[in-house]
């Protein structure tokens, strides 16, 4: 089974180059995860999910915990939708994992927040 990580960091960047300062942009992803269930892996069933970012807190790469609760909710919404077409319906539709490595205390308070948007 396959799962992607979706680059957050890199797409919250402001036109100086610091991270974290506007809300994501979900363009690309969505564009990689229509690509990805129009793929043999999606029709197979080996796409098993898609997490945002990898270690986000690490060396202070993000700091609002709120931009990526909304941004874990647009991602199960693409992924509803995309696989919510008739063509798909069939297929398995991939969980959405994460966060990896915010620290005990907000990942606590992430879970809580995201609630059915997330299911490992």
């Amino acid at each position: 089974r396959i799962v992607f990580t979706i680059a957050y960091v890199r797409h919250t960047r402001d036109s100086e180059g610091k991270n974290d300062q506007k809300d994501w942009d979900s363009s690309n992803a969505k564009e990689f995860i229509e690509y990805t269930a129009n793929s043999i892996h999606a029709k197979l069933g080996t796409i098993f999910g898609f997490e945002l970012g990898n270690e986000l807190r690490h060396k202070g790469k993000i700091t609002n915990v709120t931009r990526l609760v909304y941004a874990y909710k647009e991602l199960r919404q693409i992924v509803d939708e995309i696989w919510g077409k008739d063509e798909r319906k069939h297929y398995h539709k991939p969980n959405i994992l994460g966060p990896a490595s915010t620290g005990k205390s907000e990942t606590a308070n992430l879970v809580a927040e995201l609630g059915p948007s997330l299911q490992y």
